[in-house]
């Protein structure tokens, strides 16, 4: 038993200090002004907030709406409300969900079954300043 005491304190003190060590936060990612670039190279730009997302695709010109829905900590769910392009405005109500899988002090990478597309899209979001 005296031989078994000292392993078992070890071993508490092993899975306190595992347990305190907490994933990175992605609250941080809930408001602000984000960039990224699409598949065809277009940058768009962003601002959310809880609820809302407005995106701008610097290219075209293009606007559009989403109803933000945050389902977890690192992971949300697009609903489009408004575009200014025509072809946009087909895809009303449509739904995509995002999964934050990491995240540096000014980005986060995440992967995406977007709405219309039958393969998950991986991405980098930027924080803008």
């Amino acid at each position: 038993m005296k031989k078994l005491t000292p392993i078992l304190i070890m071993m508490c003190f092993a899975a306190t200090s595992v347990s305190q060590t907490q994933p990175a936060s992605c609250t941080k990612f809930h408001r602000g002004k984000f960039s990224y670039i699409t598949p065809s190279k277009e940058v768009v730009t962003l601002s959310r907030t809880s609820k809302k997302q407005t995106e701008k695709n610097e290219t075209t010109g293009v606007v559009t709406v989403w109803r933000v829905k945050w389902l977890s900590d690192c992971s949300y769910e697009l609903s489009q409300k408004w575009s200014s392009d025509k072809l946009q405005r087909k895809k009303y109500g449509m739904k995509s969900t995002i999964i934050i899988t990491g995240v540096t002090s000014h980005s986060y990478e995440y992967s995406c079954v977007c709405a219309g597309q039958q393969k998950t899209e991986t991405n980098t979001m930027r924080v803008l300043n």
